[in-house]
């Protein structure tokens, strides 16, 4: 039985001050790179004038972000964070281009996780997601949320998402990894993929989610709950964890089983198959399943109830359809008899004599050939 990993997200927003200088012109970064930026990751002239362009419903012309050309909505541009475009996000853009950072209405005050108790199978993936919250209780869109391995027992999990040093590529990362947070459309969340690859039953490993601080925009350090950071902080967690794997059939498959899941917990022979698995001519034989350790098959031709493993054994001059017809059994190696030569050719048995048959028409257990071969009086099915 295998037990799952056990992943617990610590999510803590970090801040701290920084001079609101243009940030690297080669690259982007996690935290508030973009919160209010409408195209280039600079706070500047052109992005008031689509705030401007957004407020009066006109097309702000945002630019999409590298490397995958994430679109952004103008709810990066709401600067207050109470959830919609209005006149105080241009009053506060409006104090940035004049070097006043005093409002931090719009500043996150809490990260929720997506859930708090997740269950995967070892070596599978799981997408970790975490939304910030405004002070009105409003998804903040354009933050980018770093998603960082902390430790446990397991150290070969990696994270797929944004490079932290950058943001040019999205790629797999042994230490960290971020995105940016999404509109309504994305439900608020920032996501990162975990792969447990590597790890062992009753592994764990430990996640931590933040924000940094970027600028003299965002001055002050905001923590979530229950767990006590470096810091003295106290930071939001989750855990991912295996539960036994449910493997009622004994295949490898099933509920949190590293081998993946069984449509029929029931059925050995099954795992994808379920539905497939038949025996669509009554002949005791079965064609796609997943194995057949309980059952006779593959059935060669699951369309012809006289034939299951010989299918292209019936000579030309011999076809099936006659078989049927002909009673003039034969005992064959199988120490059995055919009703008829044809039967025997098309399961490639070699005859070894004719049965004779009495006044009645039914094998004569004295001929020679039933004498010489006693169990070919029983029929080869």
């Amino acid at each position: 039985m295998k037990n799952l990993l056990k992943t617990a997200l610590m999510g803590c927003m970090v801040w701290s001050l920084l001079i609101l200088l243009s940030p690297s012109a080669n690259g982007q970064m996690p935290g508030a790179y973009y919160w209010g930026d409408s195209d280039n990751g600079l706070i500047d002239g052109t992005d008031l004038t689509a705030l401007e362009a957004a407020l009066a419903g006109q097309n702000p012309g945002y630019w999409t972000i590298p490397p995958s050309n994430q679109a952004r909505s103008a709810l990066w541009q709401d600067l207050d964070g109470n959830g919609i475009l209005d006149a105080p996000d241009y009053t506060i853009m409006q104090g940035w281009l004049g070097n006043d950072f005093s409002d931090h209405s719009g500043s996150p005050v809490e990260i929720i996780l997506e859930k708090t108790d997740i269950t995967i199978a070892p070596g599978s993936s799981v997408y970790i997601r975490a939304k910030a919250l405004s002070g009105y209780g409003k998804g903040r869109a354009g933050w980018g949320m770093v998603f960082q391995l902390a430790g446990g027992s397991c150290a070969t999990a990696r994270l797929y998402g944004r490079n932290v040093s950058d943001g040019s590529s999205y790629g797999w990362f042994a230490d960290q990894a971020y995105e940016y947070t999404r509109d309504a459309s994305g439900s608020w969340y920032a996501s990162v993929k975990l792969k447990t690859a590597g790890c062992s039953e009753n592994d764990t490993v430990f996640i931590g989610a933040y924000i940094p601080g970027y600028d003299q925009r965002f001055p002050s350090r905001l923590v979530a709950r229950n767990y006590t950071d470096a810091g003295g902080g106290t930071v939001e967690q989750t855990a991912v964890h295996n539960n036994t794997c449910i493997d009622n059939d004994h295949d490898g498959r099933g509920n949190y089983c590293s081998a993946g899941s069984d449509c029929d917990d029931a059925d050995p022979d099954n795992w994808n198959k379920c539905a497939t698995c038949i025996d669509a001519d009554s002949d005791g034989w079965y064609a796609n399943c997943d194995r057949y350790l309980n059952r006779r098959g593959p059935d060669c031709d699951d369309a012809d109830r006289w034939t299951w493993q010989m299918c292209n054994c019936v000579p030309e001059y011999c076809p099936e359809c006659v078989c049927m017809s002909l009673w003039d059994p034969v005992c064959v190696v199988s120490e059995c008899y055919y009703e008829n030569d044809c039967l025997a050719y098309s399961y490639c048995d070699e005859i070894y004599c004719y049965l004779g048959l009495d006044a009645y028409g039914d094998i004569d257990p004295n001929s020679d050939c039933a004498r010489a071969h006693p169990g070919c009086m029983n029929q080869c099915w």
